[in-house]
This record gives structure tokens, sequence and C-alpha cells, in this order.
């Protein structure tokens, strides 16, 4: 059971991009509120009512939970990079203001990566790789704790 807080304040904030880690997300939200009686995480679809406010809400969450999702293009596509694989997290805006506002506050962080490379699983050194350098080394000391889709995972 977690300690109950105050309005606004909450025990986890899940911080994903919307491309790719929504369902993650919203999934990751539901299985910590079925587990941990009273638990608060911080869902932007369900709690955000202005992205001006992004760096408050983290500020107001005891840890930030980290949905590191990307993509790889389709093979048929001569534009797509070599490899393929791209973080969509690090290529979100949003997504980088949370974690600068997390380090910044020296909030902990909890890695989650998708394995499924059809819902946003790409390797852990695509996301490191395209992670600026100044918040290279505080997010990849962060625990990691995979996702995975089969039954016995959730």
């Amino acid at each position: 059971s977690a300690v109950g807080l105050p309005e606004e304040r909450y025990h986890c904030f899940l911080s994903h991009v919307w491309s790719s880690g929504q369902d993650q997300a919203r999934a990751l939200k539901g299985q910590l509120q079925r587990y941990v009686q009273n638990i608060q995480p911080f869902l932007d679809v369900d709690n955000l009512d202005d992205t001006a406010r992004l760096e408050e809400h983290v500020g107001n969450s005891e840890v930030v939970i980290v949905l590191l999702t990307g993509s790889t293009p389709a093979r048929s596509c001569p534009s797509s990079p070599p490899g393929g694989a791209r973080s969509d997290y690090f290529g979100s805006a949003n997504c980088l203001r949370e974690l600068h506002a997390a380090v910044a506050r020296s909030k902990p962080l909890l890695l989650v990566l998708e394995t499924d490379p059809t819902h946003g699983g790409v390797p852990l050194e695509v996301h490191r790789s395209a992670c600026p350098a100044e918040l290279r080394a505080k997010v990849f000391s962060a625990p990691l704790v995979t996702w995975h889709r089969l039954r016995p995972f959730q």
C-alpha cells in the first residue's frame, strides 16, 4: 500500500512518447494501480491540463519512470538511416523537458525498455546514443527493467 499524498502530488511520473509508448504507459499505470493500493501515478492523458506545467508535475512526483521506445522504418524506405532504429523517446522535446526537470530536481529514475519491435522496441544502445551527453551518465546509471508482453510477465 502506498502512503497517501496531497492533491497534485504523485508517487511516480510516467514519462513516455505518445507515438510509440502510449499503450505501455496506460498498461503500466493500470498494473501499478492493480497491485499497489492507493498509488497515484501521473499520466499525461489523465492528469495534464497544460504542457507548460510538465516540469511542475515532474517536481511533484517521487520518482520518474522513463518508458524507452523507438521505431524502425520499413525496410523498403530508401531514406532510412543505416541500421534504421531510432529512439522516439529521446527525439521528443517534451520527454527531454521531463528528463531535464527530473535530473535538475534529483528525482530517482527507473528505465523501462520496450522489447517488442512491433511496439517500439529498439536496442538500449540506440537510446543511449540518442540521449543528450549532459544527461547520459545520470539516465543510464538508473535501474533498468525490460517490458515484456508475455502473460507470465504481466
